[in-house]
Parts: structure tokens; sequence; C-alpha cells
């Protein structure tokens, strides 16, 4: 598969990052973090795998305090199911896809997001547990806009040239951490230390290179 291929994609992180990360940047406003490591399936070497990306990943992400926001730790479990949050019923499967939001008196657990077709809402798609915290939570009013659908938003918001929910700000963002990640995964085990400002690692002059890339001939970026 060509996400797999290190010329052409991130492997299963850079695929499906926007998707998963996309609730949890929105409702928390994380924006870049300051360490970032990964570990992978054992046998993966990136001295010696310098063309595809491992089978598995594990990114742990950190992200600093925001105003009266605590810091928050992220972790990126590829094809690994995480850890059960307290609460959730034994014996029932995670959704496939998707994340878990751990606070102190509960999870948030929540699938695919794009899931769902028009104007339909997908059974459990995002759910509180334990149960009874589910049960006892009174659900705010709803007052954000609801687009009919993760597939029609862009085609809809294109036909009314109106920026779309998920604008390139937004979602530049998004890719941007992902590819933090991936930098990570090819620098295995190492805690690499990210400037936001800068916009470099502040402790690996490896990484930063990976930042730079010599186009073929006929490609180059325009300046």
């Amino acid at each position: 598969m060509w996400r797999s291929w290190q010329d052409f994609g991130c492997g299963i992180l850079g695929d499906h990052w926007p998707h998963y990360h996309d609730p949890v940047e929105w409702t928390l406003e994380l924006g870049y973090p300051e360490t970032i490591q990964a570990e992978t399936n054992p046998e993966w070497d990136p001295k010696r795998n310098k063309q595809r990306y491992p089978f598995n990943d594990l990114v742990h992400y950190t992200f600093p305090a925001r105003g009266d926001r605590p810091a928050v730790n992220l972790t990126w479990h590829g094809f690994q199911k995480p850890p059960l949050p307290q609460g959730w019923k034994q014996g029932e499967e995670l959704p496939l896809g998707g994340g878990i939001m751990v606070g102190s008196k509960g999870a948030l657990v929540f699938g695919l997001m794009y899931q769902g077709r028009p104007n339909e809402l997908v059974p459990k798609l995002v759910r509180l547990v334990p149960e009874e915290l589910d049960r006892e939570y009174r659900r705010p009013e709803k007052t954000l806009p609801q687009p009919k659908s993760h597939w029609l938003d862009w085609v809809e918001a294109a036909k009314a040239n109106k920026q779309s929910n998920s604008n390139f700000a937004y979602g530049g963002l998004l890719t941007n951490t992902a590819l933090l990640g991936s930098i990570a995964i090819r620098n295995k085990g190492q805690m690499l230390r990210y400037d936001a400002k800068a916009g470099k690692f502040t402790n690996s002059s490896e990484a930063n290179k990976m930042f730079e890339r010599e186009y073929r001939k006929g490609w180059e970026l325009p300046a």
C-alpha cells in the first residue's frame, strides 16, 4: 500500500491521524506538542529500513499547558488496541478506530467520525463511560453548526463559496502533528523535544534534517 512507503506516505499514522485526532484537537485546542517519542514492532530498524514504515507504531506526545488548561499526554496506538478505560463493560469490543479521552471522572469514547451517512446518527458513536456517568450527564443544547456528513461538508462549502468546517489552517495543524510523529518513528526510541515557535527540534540535528528535502528536477516547489 502506498502509505507504507516513506517516499509517498507516513504509514498508518499519517493516513488516519487527521481523522482520529480531530475531535481531540478541536475539543482541547492542544496546538503543537513539546515532546514526541515513538516505539515500533521490534524487528523494524530505522537505520536498515529506509524505504517502508513499520507495520505498527506507538507514538507518545506531550502537549504543554494552555492558559488554565493543564498539560496533556496523548498516545497514538496504531494497529494496537489501547487499554480499556475504567468502567468499560468487560467483553465488549472498543470501536474500530476512533479514540478515548480519559478524564478525572470517566472517559469519552468515540468511533470513526466519518462513517455516518448524511443526516443519520450513528448509534453509540460517542459514549461516556462508566454507564452511570452517561445516564447522569445532561447534554448541552445544540448550538454548533451540524454538517450533513464528513463527505458532503467540503462539496457544500465549495458550492456556497464559503469556508468548510475543516479549513486548510486547521487541517495543516493536524497534518503537521502527524508528520512530527512520523519523524519520531524514523528516530525510534529517541525523546524529541520540539520548539513550535522555531519550527524545529531542540535536541536532534538528525531529526531536523527530515524537514528538508532535495526535490527531483522538474518537481521543485515554487519559490
